[in-house]
Formats: C-alpha cells, structure tokens, sequence
C-alpha cells in the first residue's frame, strides 16, 4: 500500500513524461492488483459480496477506455500510457483498498487520510503558483496536485475534531486551516467550493456526523485561522502581493452578472464549445483516454470526449455502485467518520462539475483508494468486535456473515435456547 499510494503521488506527480519510474511504477500497480485479487478470492471477508458489482463495473469500463483508444486518429503510445495510468487506478482502487483496508486499524488509516490530504493541498500549491510563474520560491511541482483528496480530508478533519479528544482534536484542527489557505493562495477562485463539504457533514450524531452547534462553532474557528494564514502565505510565497486582490476582484465581478468581462469564464464557454464539437465526431465511446485537445479543457464534457456516452455511463454506474455497497455496510456494520466525511465530499463533488470534470482530476484514483480503505478497515473492525461478542455468548450474531454450523456450539446452545 505505501508503494501504490507514496510512489503514486511522488512518480505520477513529479513530471508530465513518461520516464522509466512511471513504467515501473505502473507494472507494480498491476502487480499489487494482482496480489490483492488473489487474496480477496482465497479469503474474501465476510461483507464483500455488496462490492463486487463494483470491480465488474470497473472491469466493463476498462473496455470502453480499449475500444476508445481504437477512434484516435493518430495514437500516441507515450501520451497513451501518460494518461490511461490514472483510469486505471480508478479501476484498480476497489481491488487493492479493500484488501489493504482490512488489515489496517481504522485510526491508522484516518490519519493517514489526513496526513496526504495535507501534503496534496501543498502540492496543489506549490503546482499552480509554478504554472502561474508567479512564486518567489523554488519549490516547483514535487508531488501530484489533486483536488479531490484534501477535499475529503478536509471533510473527515471537520468529523474527528467535533469526535477526537485531547492532542488530537489539535491535531485535526490543522488540516482544516491549512488546507483552505494552501488551495486559496494559488488564486483559483473554484477552490472555494470546499467549503461545501461543511453542510455535508451537519447531521445526527448516530451517522458520526457534526451537530449544527458544533459545526458553527468549528467553522468560525476554522475560518478566523485561514484568514490568518493567508496573508502569511502570499507573502512568502507570492511575488506580486496584489495577486490575490486582482483575483478576488475578478471573482466579484463575475458573481455582478459581468461574466465576460472574466478572462477564465470567456475561456470556459470556447471549452464548452469546443467539446461539444469533439462529441459529435465519436459520440459512443469517443476518443479514449490519450485524446489530447488543442486547447485547455476545464469542462465536464472532457470525460464524454475521451470515453463517449457509453463509457460515461458505464464510469457514473460503477460510482454509483461503490456508493450503494458502502451504504450498505454502514447500515449493516455502523457508521464511522470515513461515511460522514463522504458524505461531505460527496457534496464538493457535484458542485465541482461545472468549473471541470472530477473524473479528469489526477488524485482520483488515489481518493477512491483511500475511501475503500476506509470504509473496508471500519468494517473489519466491527466485524471482529461483533464475532468477539457473539462468541463470548452476550448476543447473537444477527449481524454476521456466518453460518449457523459454523458458530461455536454455545452460540448455538444460546440461539436455540432463545
């Protein structure tokens, strides 16, 4: 696991080629996926059965990216391999999260969550003040830049600091402030949108979600120490300290109705439009995922483009897929801080659609492979806390995938005698 997901966001991330570290970082991400199916077929964990809709799903969209590849008109192996990689770790998340997931306390993999959601939002800084060329630091892209992932961290650090105690509710109170500033200081107005993910988590306390008491009061907190921090950062990392400001102008200027006036918003609709016209050449399974198009794409119709209505489709099904076994172990095994903060990011999600397609964010195959971690370490864990119960003769196991001739006898003797 710490080779998929530390050399995924180091190699993947250090450069736009394809150099001999990615190649080999691929062949080991087929390796792992490999190793982790046979493991889930020699011993499958009692609450797999509602995930592997998901993997054929996964499996069926593997096919549309083959056969849009075969509607290139010139095919590029190099930009190819540069691009179908992330697709594939879509594909493969399910396979080697929930293998690697149920051998992992779930505390050890929330923090971990929080650890690379943090260091991605930094990433994601140090990236767009790179494109930009407006950094006073040699810095320079050092790790894969990925929205999506400090989006879920942020998310799950607004659950664990209303449940954490002690030092680490201090703890989790950093990513919350760190990573709005990290995002807001590259001058991207769109990243504002995680903040979303606050009405997300709001709920009953039964579902590990935040109180709307607690909520208000953590999101002050939150916003008092970002607003702090911002300053701090742009003059460091900045070297036009009016940067921001222009931006922040920019953005009141599309909210007055004046979206033309807007050099991004004018951009976006030639994007539109350009997209629209790719659609129209291959609307079935389209260009496959090395298309590259002559202008930037900050769209959602770029998926339609590279995978076609059907493959569109068939990517939306195995999302919705994944979402209704996960729904399914939380109703079955409880609810735990990975179910509440999903549901926040999930919120960040749909609201990111608009300004450009989640799908076509390079972190994420890495974000469903955390989740799967998750949401496979949650319940494991209560799975063993349960078959513990059980057998110790304090309850029956109704929630167990076990059969009843395989339940010790005085779990028996107790069910019969009840």
């Amino acid at each position: 696991m710490s080779v998929v997901l530390g050399g995924g966001f180091y190699t993947l991330g250090s450069s736009s080629d394809v150099g001999p570290l990615k190649i080999v970082y691929m062949a080991l991400l087929i390796f792992c996926s490999l190793v982790s199916s046979y493991r889930l077929i020699i011993n499958p964990p009692p609450w797999i059965r509602p995930f592997k809709k998901t993997i054929v799903w996964g499996i069926a969209f593997l096919l549309c990216m083959i056969i849009g590849t075969m509607f290139l008109p010139t095919f590029d192996l190099l930009t190819t391999i540069r691009q179908s990689v992330f697709y594939l770790l879509v594909i493969l998340s399910p396979i080697i999260g929930l293998d690697a997931g149920r051998d992992m306390r779930p505390r050890f993999v929330l923090n971990m969550i929080g650890i690379i959601g943090t260091i991605s939002a930094a990433g994601f800084a140090a990236d767009w003040l790179e494109r930009r060329n407006i950094s006073s630091v040699e810095i320079g892209r050092f790790m894969l830049s990925s929205l999506v992932v400090p989006s879920l961290t942020f998310a799950l650090a607004l659950v664990c600091v209303c449940y954490a105690k002690g030092l680490l509710r201090i703890l989790w109170f950093i990513p919350i402030i760190v990573i709005p500033a990290a995002m807001l200081v590259t001058g991207t107005r769109t990243n504002l949108i995680i903040y979303v993910a606050i009405l997300g988590v709001i709920g009953n306390r039964k579902y590990m979600r935040v109180p709307l008491n607690r909520v208000l009061i953590i999101t002050a907190s939150a916003c008092a120490g970002t607003l702090a921090l911002i300053p701090l950062l742009a003059s460091s990392l900045l070297r036009d300290p009016g940067f921001l400001m222009t931006r922040l102008q920019a953005l009141l200027t599309v909210v007055g109705g004046d979206g033309q006036a807007d050099e991004s918003f004018r951009l976006r609709t030639e994007q539109y439009e350009y997209a629209w016209s790719r659609i129209h050449e291959s609307p079935f399974f389209g260009f496959g995922p090395g298309f590259t198009a002559d202008i930037p794409m900050d769209t959602p119709l770029v998926t339609i483009v590279k995978f076609g209505f059907v493959g569109s489709s068939i990517l939306i099904i195995f999302l919705f897929v994944a979402l209704t076994a996960i729904r399914h172990t939380a109703r079955k095994y409880g609810y735990g801080a990975i179910h509440a903060s999903l549901r926040g990011f999930i919120l960040v999600f749909l609201a990111l659609i608009p300004f450009g397609t989640p799908f076509e964010d390079r972190g994420f195959g890495f974000l469903l492979m955390l989740i799967f971690m998750g949401v496979s370490s949650f319940a494991q864990n209560e799975y063993n806390r349960l078959s513990k119960t059980a057998n110790s003769g304090r309850i029956v196991p109704k929630l167990l995938d076990i059969h009843p001739r395989k339940l010790p006898l005085t779990t028996i003797d107790l069910r019969l005698r009840r």
